[in-house]
């Protein structure tokens, strides 16, 4: 819960940015990036990669989309790459098939 509370104090940050900026996209940005903090916690108690590898993943393909996306669709172009990102993370923690 304590990490819950680390990015509940960062959103400010992305909203003054954004203002401060004239851009809904930086906030886009600074959302999609904050929100996949949550799971680099998820993957310490599950003792799992998936969680830090999602992150990373995710902040990698939002900043990418911010930078080279068309200025009229950037704010899209942010939160499919953020969706996509769960795409891995489904993947990633999968069960494993039973065998018989």
């Amino acid at each position: 819960m304590r990490f819950v509370t680390v990015v509940a104090l960062l959103i400010p940050f992305a909203v003054f940015a954004a203002q401060a900026a004239g851009s809904l996209d930086l906030l886009i940005l600074g959302l999609a990036v904050f929100a996949g903090l949550m799971w680099v916690p998820h993957g310490w108690g599950a003792d799992d990669p998936a969680g830090f590898i999602h992150f990373a993943m995710r902040a990698v393909l939002c900043y990418a989309a911010y930078l080279i996306a068309p200025e009229a669709v950037r704010g899209a172009a942010i939160a499919g790459a953020a969706a996509l990102t769960y795409v891995y993370a489904i993947w990633a923690m999968r069960k494993p098939s039973s065998v018989r």
